[in-house]
């Protein structure tokens, strides 16, 4: 049985919104040292 997709999950906006977060929340873990308050704030 599969999952219901959603029309929302449809949209190639949402689609890239959720690439992105992903995308961001490795960069930002990757960050320490000095560039670690930016890293909280992006997080």
């Amino acid at each position: 049985m599969t999952e219901p997709i959603f029309d929302h999950e449809r949209q190639d906006v949402y689609r890239l919104a959720i690439e992105y977060v992903a995308s961001s929340y490795r960069i930002a873990k990757s960050l320490s040292g000095p560039e670690r308050h930016a890293r909280d704030q992006w997080l």
